[in-house]
């Protein structure tokens, strides 16, 4: 239970607690609420000091300290535990969680730049959710990059709600300004067509890749034969080319951990493109662009000038149409043929089937008159059955 007292030997002739108590009223030493954590004798012994003038917030204090212990005794948080800074706990959070190096360089970047300037010396526990809220909004930043922003919150708040520093995520369920959704341009087939026959032939292969498998540039750049699933067809997207502190190489893919992997339907077209980077191509390890280059790694960046130059020599397509344009082509291709989205979003790699529909739902063809159909089907009656008189 917790207790009210002073450590000091003013009260030490009174024979009552109520007498030792009168007596620590008058004298000018501070108050201390003493309490054990959860776990009865077991728990940790702990203290929380207050000021001489302050004995009714101590008493409150004691109270709130057993209503929380009675009420939540499995998920009692002691509250020197949230007097970490929370700077302090997020720097420590960010050496322990299992995430890319390019992942947790974001996270970093996030919080130094927008979130320790603001609440970074505050100390956890002491984080509202209006406070937190406020912040969120005031943030002259897109809405996409709050929404990553406040993900980034929820991971250390949620964490630190399993470490017992408090008692709850302070911005779970937080409502966030609404996600910018930018007007995407999308290429003719022809015009696709028209961009493979005059890439370099060391290049031509990205794009029935992206075009046809809708895999990401760097995804793309990381081809390899061995990835063909003859008998199923498909193909097997497991890495992808990375650029780090100035180094280049083969890393896992966006948003996925070492080893993870995702199939893809893989069309006659670019099966063929394959095939003939494969005759072509002297590779090594089945990497067919990769095979380019001696002696380091062929980044996006290393076929920019290649790139820009195809663009200009196809008619009516944009100057600055990049190759996520192609990704753009294949997923609004599938979907106005009426392909499942979540069988889209998975294909495309991303991470939440809402960022799929966000960016592409304006191509999804309009359901209404075909659930009209299906249903009338339903409940009408047989083909060919004959009015009751």
């Amino acid at each position: 239970m917790a207790k009210l007292l002073k450590k000091c030997d003013c009260a030490d002739d009174a024979k009552t607690d109520r007498g030792k108590e009168r007596k620590w009223d008058k004298c000018p030493h501070s108050w201390k609420v003493r309490y054990r954590t959860s776990g009865g004798r077991q728990g940790r012994q702990r203290e929380q000091s207050f000021n001489p003038d302050e004995k009714q917030k101590a008493k409150d204090y004691a109270l709130k300290i057993e209503h929380d212990k009675r009420a939540h005794l499995d998920a009692f948080v002691d509250p020197k535990a949230g007097s970490i800074t929370f700077r302090k706990y997020s720097d420590k959070w960010l050496t322990q969680i299992d995430v890319s190096y390019r992942t947790r360089k974001t996270y970093r970047s996030y919080l130094t730049k927008h979130i320790y300037p603001e609440i970074g010396d505050a100390p956890i526990s002491s984080l509202k959710r209006e406070r937190l809220k406020d912040l969120l909004w005031g943030l002259d930043l897109s809405g996409t990059t709050v929404k990553h922003i406040h993900q980034t919150l929820s991971g250390i708040f949620s964490e630190a709600v399993k470490d017992k520093r408090i008692s709850e995520s302070p911005v779970r369920g937080m409502r966030l300004p609404d996600v910018d959704v930018h007007e995407i341009w999308v290429p003719e087939t022809y015009q696709v067509e028209a961009l493979y026959k005059v890439m370099p032939d060391y290049l031509k292969v990205l794009i029935p890749l992206m075009a046809g498998c809708g895999l990401r540039i760097s995804e793309a750049l990381a081809v390899n034969e061995g990835n063909v699933i003859e008998d199923a067809g498909l193909y097997r997207v497991k890495e992808q080319v990375v650029r780090e502190d100035g180094e280049i190489f083969l890393g896992p893919l966006k948003h996925r951990k070492p080893g993870d992997f995702r199939n893809i339907p893989l069309p006659d077209w670019t099966r063929e493109a394959i095939t003939e980077a494969a005759q072509r191509e002297t590779h090594s390890g089945g990497y067919l662009v990769q095979a380019r280059r001696k002696g380091g790694y062929v980044h996006n960046n290393n076929i920019r000038d290649a790139w820009k130059s195809a663009v200009k020599k196809v008619e009516s397509l944009p100057e600055d149409f990049n190759p996520h344009g192609l990704r753009h082509y294949y997923a609004t291709t599938l979907l106005a043929a009426g392909v499942p989205l979540t069988d889209v979003s998975s294909w495309l790699g991303h991470k939440d089937v809402n960022v799929t529909y966000r960016t592409y739902r304006h191509y999804i063809p309009a359901s209404g008159e075909r659930a009209r159909t299906t249903l009338n089907a339903v409940f009408g009656k047989p083909s060919g059955e004959a009015e009751e008189s």
